[in-house]
């Protein structure tokens, strides 16, 4: 599976989303259906073990975007 699809099932999977539910990189991390800080941190940690990378705090800290993500995974699987 390729990155983005495995970020796509990751978000799908935590917040129980419909199947078919319509991802772009300009999604808002808030918009998305029972989000909050608490299932934000819980998500980025699902991110993290699933894909066996580790986020740096300033990035967490500045995701707004599906897109935000799906990019800083792209950059730490460059860097490995």
């Amino acid at each position: 599976m390729k990155r983005k699809e495995s970020l796509f099932s990751i978000i799908s999977s935590h917040f129980n989303l419909p199947f078919g539910f319509e991802f772009s990189d300009d999604l808002l991390l808030i918009d998305l259906p029972a989000w909050d800080s608490i299932e934000g941190v819980e998500l980025i940690h699902k991110i993290e073990n699933d894909m066996k990378i580790e986020f740096e705090l300033e990035e967490i800290a500045s995701f707004q975007t599906v897109g935000q993500i799906y990019q800083a995974i792209e950059n730490h699987s460059i860097n490995k």
